[in-house]
C-alpha cells in the first residue's frame, strides 16, 4: 500500500493548550483519528458521531498492546468540545482542528461555495455533497522509520477508501 508523507505542521488546540498532530501519537507508532462533526458556532452535536463515540472510551483499553494512540478532532473551539464531553461524560482526547486546514486537507470538511456549487465530494470524490460542511471519517497515520518520534504518514486517498 502506498503511503504520502505528511510535511505540514498541523496544530491542534487541546485542554492543555497547543499540541501537533506528531503529538497526538503519544510516544506510539500509530495513530487513529476519528473527524466528529462538530462546526464552528453550531449547536447541533451529530447522533451518528455521537452513537460512534459512546464506545471510544471501552475500545481505547486495547490500542495500548497495538502501540496505537487515539484521538478526536473537530473544527469546534475547544471549548465546545470541551462541554460536549462534560454533558456525554466522555474521556477520549478530543482536540479542535478550528482556524486550521486540517480537515479541508483530509476531505472531510469543505466550503459553503463549493457546497453550492457542486464542488464539494466526500469519500475521496466518490459522494457529491450538497448541504453538509463537515463529514465523520476516521483517518489514520503512521511514523515513519527515520523519524519514529515526530513525522506521521498517511496511505494515499485510494487506500483509504471507506
Amino acid at each position: 500500500m502506498p503511503w504520502v508523507k505528511i510535511d505540514k505542521p498541523y496544530v491542534f488546540e487541546g485542554p492543555d493548550g497547543k499540541c501537533t498532530l506528531a503529538d497526538l501519537f503519544d510516544d506510539r507508532g500509530q495513530l487513529a483519528g476519528y473527524h466528529f462533526m462538530l462546526t464552528p458556532g453550531s449547536n447541533h452535536v451529530c447522533k451518528g458521531c455521537s452513537f460512534v463515540a459512546d464506545h471510544f472510551d471501552a475500545a481505547r483499553k486495547h490500542f495500548d498492546d497495538a502501540d496505537l494512540s487515539f484521538a478526536v478532532i473537530s473544527r469546534a473551539p475547544i471549548e465546545r468540545i470541551q462541554q460536549v464531553k462534560r454533558a456525554l461524560g466522555w474521556t477520549f482526547p478530543w482536540v479542535s482542528s478550528y482556524g486550521s486546514d486540517f480537515n479541508y486537507d483530509f476531505g472531510v470538511s469543505f466550503k459553503k461555495e463549493d457546497l453550492v456549487a457542486g464542488a464539494a465530494r466526500f469519500n475521496y470524490d466518490t459522494i457529491p455533497l450538497k448541504s453538509s460542511e463537515d463529514m465523520m471519517c476516521a483517518s489514520i497515520f503512521a511514523k515513519n522509520e527515520t523519524a519514529r518520534s515526530s513525522t506521521p504518514t498517511r496511505p494515499t486517498p485510494a487506500a483509504l477508501k471507506i
